[in-house]
């Protein structure tokens, strides 16, 4: 299983950065339910949502009139990246991959059929609390329909470049704006009343 990320994927009018891709591990992914341990490095952490395609089928330079045949399930997820680190990465012109591709860090929710978490109008509400159950933070919104590259062209472009094979996972975009994370606190991800994803954070 390989498992993409398109950075610079998400943003509204006036956003002109290209997008651009990461390749985590197999072990960066956390399954449904699972806690995310934040190290004990003393660095700041921080989440980036996320909506994520499991790919269900080979393919290699798929045409994006195509790509809809290509999957057919979706989740939600995050990747939470070393912010401390990330910063002196990007000062330094080095790749990201220490800092946000380790492993643990892209806990994944149970997925579902795509249509749940890509069809136009969804919306999924990012909510974060500490142990007594408050909020810590305003509520997040994150909306699909701000793909730059939606699932369809996201897939086509990941396959000019590599075959992608039965449970490849792709995630499509992460707001730039992040969430704070500490220990004690519990990110939950929902869709109306449905929850998507739920993490504690330890």
């Amino acid at each position: 299983m390989k498992v993409f990320g398109f950075i610079d994927n998400y943003g509204g009018e006036g956003d002109e950065r290209a997008p651009s891709l990461i390749q985590f591990s197999d072990v960066s992914v956390i399954g449904p339910g699972k806690p995310f341990f934040v190290p004990g490095d003393g660095h700041v952490y921080r989440a980036y949502p996320s909506v994520a395609i499991r790919v269900g089928r080979l393919g290699k330079t798929v045409s994006p009139r195509f790509a809809g045949r290509y999957y057919s399930e979706a989740a939600f997820g995050m990747n939470v990246r070393d912010e401390s680190m990330l910063a002196d990465l990007r000062k330094a012109g080095l790749p990201w991959t220490e800092a946000v591709a380790f492993d643990y860090s892209v806990p994944l929710g149970t997925f579902m059929p795509a249509s749940r978490l890509l069809s136009e109008g969804v919306e999924v509400r990012v909510s974060m609390t500490d142990r007594e159950g408050t909020l810590s933070y305003q509520p997040l919104s994150y909306f699909p329909d701000m793909l730059k590259l939606k699932a369809d062209e996201a897939l086509s472009r990941l396959s000019r470049r590599f075959t992608i094979k039965n449970g490849d996972v792709v995630l499509l975009g992460f707001p730039p704006a992040g969430l704070d994370i500490s220990v004690g606190q519990t990110i939950v991800c929902s869709v109306g009343d449905e929850v998507v994803l739920k993490t504690k954070i330890r």
